[in-house]
């Protein structure tokens, strides 16, 4: 029978893994797949067998994934051992710290498009809006990241792809 102690134990595992999934899965350059891949990194190098018995999946799923991965330059291989990116470990510490501080339940991924007859005027809206977001203090803004405006028929279009929290529901509308 466990105590008391061992359940609470075991409760804040959970917590943690969950905060885990979802500070790596809120980074968008990873698949359902690989996020599991990079929570067994998160902690230590591992080599194949070990990932694939960390995650649940077989070792030939594991090492095709761990290929893509190598070639979008998210983990590195120091003999059969790999880990993620120091920048990406730093990045992931960073959203999971802004995290634990937020008190926002609401979390969202936005992209927004502007349109406009110049370049400068499509750059200028998004720059308003993420400086505006960034400033209210019903947003906590994790990430922003923004395309280069392009030219289609008349127009040019741009957007940002923002990863932020949000007081409740009511802010986003308003």
């Amino acid at each position: 029978m466990r105590t008391k102690n061992e359940l609470s134990i075991n409760a804040q595992d959970v917590v943690s893994e969950n905060r885990s999934i979802r500070t790596v899965r809120s980074l968008t350059m990873f698949n359902y797949l690989q996020t599991k891949v990079a929570i067994a990194l998160l902690r230590s190098e591992k080599d194949i067998p070990e990932i694939g018995k960390a995650i649940g999946e077989k070792d030939s799923v594991v090492e095709k994934e761990l290929k893509e991965m190598l070639k979008l330059g998210l983990v590195e291989k120091e003999g059969d051992k790999f880990k993620l990116k120091q920048e990406i470990v730093k990045e992931l510490r960073r959203r999971r710290e802004l995290e634990e501080q937020d008190s926002f339940k609401v979390r969202l991924k936005a992209f927004v498009e502007a349109k406009d007859f110049s370049e400068k005027a499509v750059e200028k809206h998004l720059e308003t809006l993420t400086k505006r977001m960034e400033k209210d203090p019903e947003f906590r803004i994790y990430s922003v990241e923004k395309g280069e405006p392009v030219q289609q028929d008349e127009l040019y279009s741009g957007f940002i792809e923002l990863n932020f929290s949000a007081k409740d529901f009511t802010s986003i509308l308003r």
